[in-house]
């Protein structure tokens, strides 16, 4: 077959600048954890097309409520990945029995069936919400946007959000709020995934205290993660800072079809009586709009 075509899931060979289109509006989530950010997305009609966790058992969690049967485990640092999960499994949901018949547990946790087991929680019950059919188990750190991307058969652009609530426990007043919690470096990995996988927009749940932290370095940690998605073409830097310190717990930005391009046209001035001059928090830009 001509280098210009690819074969997508169902078999079909298509032109490879074409990304099948789907019914739905698209997420793609990190940090997934047990899946509660992603449950809400569903139920508000998109279809998480993807998801990222590292704990096994937050994992197996996800799986069972919101996955397809069977899943497309995708372990990030291969059998070391795929050990971590077993050993979840044989613990949580199979106990010491042994499945001769299967070369791993996870084998057994993927193809049988009944309680317990991929996609017989939450989702089986709902019967209209599109399930998660794609988890990628491991490490942020070593996963790359076009890893995701390749397997999704989708382009940079193509996601409509990606969501994610980066580990807050070195940021939170109720910790110790250690500056040198490694975990704390992960919030420019969920910027650098934001910038590989350039979705139309992008959600981050934080705690507020976020706003007020510096990194090892002595960077303040929102500046530097504005710099990133500023760099990756989310709209001018102190625009993007702006609309995340308007916020308390969570952040949202939205590409810029511009990028960083100064903008052209002149803004349309509006007065304002003193009674109808909106607060500060009411307001939010990223584009310059």
């Amino acid at each position: 077959m001509n280098n210009m075509y690819k074969k997508i899931t169902s078999g079909l060979f298509i032109p490879e600048y074409i990304t099948p289109k789907r019914e739905r509006p698209t997420a793609f989530s990190f940090f997934a954890g047990v899946g509660g950010i992603d449950l809400g997305f569903i139920q508000a009609g998109f279809e998480v097309v993807g998801a990222n966790e590292f704990d096994p058992i937050a994992s197996l969690t996800y799986m069972v409520n919101l996955g397809s049967y069977p899943m497309q485990i995708h372990y990030i640092e291969g059998m070391k990945d795929k050990e971590r999960l077993n050993k979840a499994c044989e613990k949580y949901i199979f106990g010491k029995k042994k499945y001769p018949e299967h070369n791993t547990s996870f084998d057994i946790y993927n193809n049988a069936e009944g309680s317990g087991l991929a996609g017989s929680g939450w989702i089986k019950n709902n019967p209209d919400a599109v399930p998660v059919r794609n988890f990628w188990f491991g490490d942020i750190r070593k996963l790359k946007g076009s890893n995701i991307l390749n397997a999704l058969e989708m382009k940079p652009g193509d996601l409509d959000c990606v969501c994610g609530g980066p580990p807050c426990q070195g940021f939170s007043q109720a910790g110790k709020q250690n500056i040198a919690d490694p975990r704390n470096n992960l919030v420019y990995e969920f910027g650098r995934m934001i910038v590989e996988l350039q979705p139309k927009t992008f959600i981050m749940e934080e705690v507020p205290a976020i706003l007020n932290f510096f990194d090892p370095d002595g960077v303040p940690v929102l500046d530097k993660f504005a710099m990133i998605i500023s760099e990756g073409g989310y709209g001018k830097w102190e625009l993007v800072k702006k609309a995340m310190l308007m916020q308390a717990g969570a952040a949202a930005g939205i590409k810029s079809m511009r990028g960083n391009e100064k903008i052209k046209k002149s803004p349309v001035k509006k007065r304002f009586n003193k009674s109808e001059r909106p607060k500060l928090e009411q307001i939010s830009f990223l584009d310059g709009q």
